[in-house]
């Protein structure tokens, strides 16, 4: 736990670093709130990237790389086409497929900015503190997510799928049943380079999404999934 604490400070200080010099409008001395947010995504992403290689040189075995589920050995990747997860419980369930559905337990946050030291929180599937004692798990395919809006005309829900970001679907895929891992997802693997709103918020472009994510439980194509009270 010391290591990884060291890891992440040596990363968040380039994030700080960054913050402090660009943090006002020149012009209003308007906050801003994702100061120079490309340049500090990159920076801290790459970081991490470099001393998680070396960690794992080390035979920390805590650390994994894991290259995005499309890609071949045989192609030459760079550091934003892995998913970096840190494994903080272990898991022996078994490995979900691309077809697969899955239950999670997820909160999803960004890199520190000038109003979150800890990184503002996009979305996550539980409340108060994690305690998977009391927690509710959130279904999904491992490729994709199926969500419902009430239609007031009809009466009912109208269903909507969307396809999963590919460093999410990445991360589950080499996941087994009972695991709990953070994951860092570069922006090559997330939502890109444009703003993508979601129901709760903006997410800015360029930006690397920190996940705890927990693999729940896992069901092949064709098996009884339960319905989740």
């Amino acid at each position: 736990m010391k290591q990884f604490i060291t890891i992440l400070a040596a990363c968040c200080l380039v994030v700080c670093l960054s913050t402090a010099l660009v943090s006002c409008s020149e012009e209003d001395d308007a906050v801003v709130e994702f100061p120079d947010w490309q340049k500090t995504n990159d920076n801290y992403f790459n970081s991490l990237f470099a001393m998680v290689q070396q960690r794992i040189s080390a035979g920390d075995t805590s650390w994994r790389l894991i290259r995005k589920w499309s890609l071949q050995d045989s192609i030459h990747l760079d550091p934003d086409d892995y998913v970096i997860a840190h494994v903080l419980e272990k898991g022996w369930g078994r490995q979900p497929l691309y077809s697969d559905t899955v239950l999670v337990h997820y909160q999803g946050r960004l890199l520190p900015s000038t109003s979150y030291p800890t990184g503002y929180v996009f979305d996550q599937t539980w409340l108060n503190s994690y305690d998977t004692a009391t927690m509710r798990p959130a279904k999904m395919g491992v490729s994709q997510t199926v969500s419902y809006t009430y239609n007031s005309e009809s009466g009912g829900y109208v269903a909507s799928t969307s396809s999963n970001i590919d460093g999410f679907t990445t991360a589950l895929m080499d996941m087994n049943v009972g695991d709990r891992w953070e994951i860092y997802i570069p922006y090559n693997l997330g939502y890109g380079t444009e703003d993508y709103t979601t129901t709760k918020g903006t997410i800015p472009g360029y930006s690397t999404l920190v996940f705890d994510l927990t693999l729940a439980d896992c069901y092949r194509a064709g098996e009884s999934v339960p319905v989740i009270k």
